[in-house]
């Protein structure tokens, strides 16, 4: 909360004796006077989370908040739990910044009164743009220290962790991780979209306990864990869900997720790691992908993109490529070693007879020149089904996620 935000909000809500916040436009609490009055579940909620609850947003929402340039009444909804509300926009040059809240149990405002509420809005449209400033200023120096932490230098690596350090950008960490936000089918000219998903998202971890920088086809967080390394489980879910609330079109989250490192210039290792990761996910259509459970795939990212051709594929491969335009050969062998040869699973897993399966593997093995009793044969036909989904030669999705 800043203290001179936070310290006009308990001004009006003593001067008003009623309950009052303010929220950012997602719904982050931003300050709040104390109680006053009657409060409600939405306030326990919001004072708890730090964000107003998504129902109780969606109704006040309803309202046309978002656009109001005037102060908008908001009745009470006894099934959200919502007592009425008078909500006043906060604008910088038309630009909305948040929302005044004042609750209006027993007795509506007068015309003083929401007067007086009007101008604590103006006030705080300072405030707020004043914050905002220089909040770019710092995101703009972070993120030119971020270049160099990530970069591969280390001499360069190690000064910019130092400089993190002594400015206060970032605490000092027991382990640190990346996250990287690499979209599937996002135009590059949107990336503000990706710096947006991760900037709200960071919202949710502690504060100086991240560092984020934009590229030009992905986004990168720098997490920090100041006592044990925390569940990035969540984050990673809110980055995905707010990803696809901004996006447009048919783009889809794919997040990579870095092995946690001791130090802050060891985040260059991390995210190298995140950005393989998000590259698997690609592959899997997965929203989120681990490094440490990308098993096959944690040797073949180490190949550089251009060295992904038809040349590196083995010839049984290539064979069925050529002779399999539909690809059920290809699904079929591939389920088929996943499951490590288990015909049963493989037959469940496509549904069919295990007759059929068995006639489909022979025809492979005829197509291919190869013996699938022969180790050596499955794993060589093995790695190059998994070379060909990197490298994009193979797009229909896996039937088994591996």
């Amino acid at each position: 909360m800043s203290v001179e935000l936070g310290a006009l909000v308990e001004h009006l809500g003593s001067s008003l004796q009623r309950s009052v916040a303010v929220d950012d436009p997602g719904a982050r609490l931003l300050a709040y006077s104390r109680h006053h009055g009657d409060v409600d579940e939405a306030r326990l909620e919001s004072v708890l989370t730090r964000k107003a609850p998504d129902k109780a947003m969606a109704y006040v929402q309803s309202f046309g908040i978002s656009a109001a340039n005037e102060p908008v009444r908001v009745p009470a909804n006894e099934e959200l739990g919502l007592l009425p509300r008078l909500c006043v926009p906060i604008r910088d040059r038309g630009r909305l910044l948040g929302y005044f809240w004042i609750i209006e149990s027993g007795r509506l405002l007068d015309n003083s009164e929401v007067d007086k509420v009007v101008r604590a809005a103006e006030a705080a449209g300072d405030i707020l743009r004043n914050d905002r400033l220089a909040q770019d200023l710092r995101l703009a120096q972070e993120q030119g220290f971020m270049r160099d932490l990530l970069g591969a230098d280390p001499t360069l690596r190690s000064h910019a962790a130092t400089e993190l350090l002594e400015l206060q950008l970032v605490a000092p960490p027991r382990a640190v991780c990346a996250l990287v936000l690499r979209p599937a089918g996002l135009d590059a000219s949107a990336r503000s979209t990706i710096d947006e998903a991760l900037g709200q998202a960071r919202l949710e971890w502690p504060l100086r306990a991240s560092l984020q920088l934009g590229r030009l086809d992905h986004g990168v967080l720098v997490l920090v864990s100041t006592d044990q390394r925390r569940d990035t489980s969540e984050l990673s879910r809110r980055v995905a869900v707010g990803f696809r609330a901004l996006a447009s079109g048919d783009a889809e989250p794919r997040i990579g997720l870095g092995s946690w490192v001791s130090t802050l210039d060891g985040a260059a290792d991390s995210y190298r790691q995140a950005l393989h990761a998000a590259r698997v996910g690609a592959v899997r259509r997965a929203d989120l992908t681990d490094w440490g459970a990308l098993g096959v795939y944690r040797t073949l990212t180490k190949l550089s993109p251009d060295e992904l051709t038809h040349e590196a594929l083995p010839p049984s491969l290539s064979a069925l490529l050529a002779a399999d335009r539909d690809l059920e050969l290809l699904i079929t062998v591939e389920c088929f070693l996943d499951l490590a040869g288990d015909v049963k699973r493989t037959s469940e897993r496509l549904m069919l007879h295990r007759t059929s399966v068995y006639n489909r593997l022979k025809r492979i093995e005829a197509v291919a020149g190869i013996d699938l009793t022969n180790g050596l044969h499955r794993l060589d036909l093995h790695l190059g089904l998994k070379t060909a989904r990197l490298a994009g030669l193979i797009t229909e999705p896996p039937i088994v996620d591996g």
